[in-house]
């Protein structure tokens, strides 16, 4: 090491490392500002929902029971579900549909009003409420603990707009999992990230 310092030392002076310095901090800071301008154009994997235009804001968005996979409890589908509605619920940029609207639905389709709301029902909801997406996804045994999965959905074609993936390592990482999955889905339709991160934990 002091051979390398020696040789290394006649290339080297604080100028140098100044100058070094700063073209490092230009670079990362040029970095985040593209990062936010496509966010903010709703350009590229960056890009928000509300600014590409797939979503519309404060627009109600559905949230359907999760899928419980691979032997999962099934109750599992709704815990998870209601997580997510009550860490949505905090966005400032769109509004979760509350259940009476959910019941006002059901009673036009002619439906059970304790009928579960699955993925497919969930789109129909939507699409003949006018939304534009639903919220979907799936919690799936691993070890000891879950691979939780949620998707944003548009409503008329059914193609997947965003998906955010999380694993909880026990039941007692659960919650936080969905927390992390949440914020990360009000990220992507275009809440400002400020406000994502300082809004309380779920598990709170």
């Amino acid at each position: 090491m002091a051979t390398i310092a020696m040789k290394a030392s006649p290339h080297m002076s604080w100028r140098r490392t100044t100058v070094g310095g700063a073209y490092a901090l230009g670079a990362f800071v040029l970095l985040i500002g593209v990062f936010m301008l496509l966010r903010a154009f709703g350009i590229g994997p960056a890009g928000s929902l509300l600014a590409a235009g797939k979503l519309d804001a404060h627009q109600p968005l559905l949230v359907s029971e999760f899928s419980a996979k691979g032997g999962a409890d099934s109750a599992l589908g709704g815990v998870v579900a209601e997580a997510v509605r009550a860490d949505l619920a905090q966005s400032n940029a769109i509004t979760v549909m509350p259940a009476s609207m959910i019941r006002d639905a059901l009673q036009r389709m002619q439906l059970p009003l304790d009928s579960r709301i699955d993925a497919n029902l969930a789109r129909q909801i939507a699409q003949r409420d006018g939304l534009k997406a639903a919220i979907t996804g799936d919690i799936t045994p691993l070890g000891n603990g879950f691979i939780v999965t949620a998707r944003i959905v548009a409503a008329q074609s059914g193609n997947e707009l965003a998906s955010f993936q999380g694993t909880a390592n026990s039941p007692s990482e659960l919650i936080p999992t969905v927390g992390q999955i949440s914020r990360d889905l009000r990220g992507k339709i275009g809440e400002s990230l400020k406000t994502v991160q300082n809004s309380p934990p779920l598990e709170a």
